[in-house]
């Protein structure tokens, strides 16, 4: 280090120890980040991995990068662009049917139709659910959680300003944002969607989206 001295050390050049290096170093920190390979980025980076072929590595999702962030570390300045995939899922089946699930919503309902009408009203109705899940959820993500246990009277405040948050939501919203927390994707969309093709895509859909969210905010505070 040529007797250099560093106020942190972040070992590991991926997207997530580049936005706490980014967040440290304006916040007046020395900081130092080593990464083992040739490129940073992580699982956020676009590779060569066959000649001619550029491929994402692994970062098949960005809605889960808080717009915040992008915000407050100028991203699109430096080049940060999000194309959406469009369409966002396929699916082929061996009676040589298939499934788009298209970012219009109305052709993502047409193509569910073509296999049986009465699961697009009951995917619609998944659909609004869950995004009325996940808006509260998202306004959680960058909150530090209480301690929990509650360790005194401090904490058993910040569980109910938590719970405020949740009063957007109906009695049987906060109940499927319970069975969110505790079922897998696969158990939850079971007991909504019974057609098994339209199940599976939307199991991929839920665990790269929405549901994300929600699972994510389950792991943060558990």
């Amino acid at each position: 280090m040529n007797g250099n001295r560093f106020d942190v050390v972040i070992v590991g050049g991926g997207h997530n120890g580049l936005v706490t290096a980014a967040y440290l170093a304006r916040a007046g920190r020395k900081v130092l980040v080593i990464e083992r390979r040739e490129m940073v980025g992580g699982c956020s980076v676009t590779e060569e991995l066959w000649p001619g072929f550029r491929v994402s590595s692994a970062a098949y999702l960005a809605s889960l990068l808080q717009e915040r962030i992008v915000r407050e570390l100028e991203l699109e300045r430096f080049g940060y662009l999000v194309d959406a995939k469009d369409p966002a899922f396929f699916s082929a089946f061996p009676d040589g049917r298939h499934l788009f699930m298209w970012q219009d919503e109305h052709k993502t309902l047409d193509e569910i139709a073509k296999f049986y009408k009465a699961e697009a009203r009951i995917y619609t109705a998944f659909e609004q659910h869950l995004e009325k899940l996940a808006q509260v959820v998202e306004s959680l993500l960058l909150i530090t959680p209480p301690e929990f246990p509650p360790r005194g009277v401090g904490d058993f405040i910040d569980y109910l300003k938590l719970a405020g948050r949740l009063r957007k939501l109906s009695r049987q919203e906060i109940v499927g944002l319970v069975k969110v927390f505790t079922q897998s994707a696969a158990d939850l969309l079971d007991r909504r969607l019974f057609l098994v093709v339209v199940r599976g895509l939307a199991t991929a859909f839920c665990s790269s989206g929405r549901c994300n969210h929600v699972f994510g905010l389950f792991a943060r505070f558990t």
